[in-house]
């Protein structure tokens, strides 16, 4: 929550601290938005991260926000490990 809700945030980018095991490993990232609590979740992705993705962009609007990690359902065998996120967070005006 941001600004006890009184704020709408804009996501531009992710930036995942991941390790995966293996050249062909990925990692699917799910990410979730809503504006009010009893709203549901509008999910946003799979975004899949390879060894290949240095970033993700998106364009997210809201109050809050949860994230996904997931391993590829074509890939049950993908191995990873999780560091920091980052995310490009900027306030996007009141609603």
């Amino acid at each position: 929550d941001v600004a006890d809700g009184d704020s709408i945030m804009f996501i531009d980018r992710l930036i995942p601290d991941v390790a995966l095991a293996g050249s062909d490993a990925a990692l699917d990232i799910y990410l979730y938005v809503k504006n009010y609590p009893g709203q549901d979740f509008t999910i946003k992705g799979p975004y899949t991260f390879t060894s290949a993705t240095n970033k993700i962009d998106t364009r997210l609007r809201g109050r809050r926000f949860k994230i996904l990690l997931a391993t590829p359902t074509a890939m049950p065998n993908s191995s990873w490990t999780l560091g920091a996120f980052e995310l490009g967070v900027q306030e996007d005006g009141k609603r």
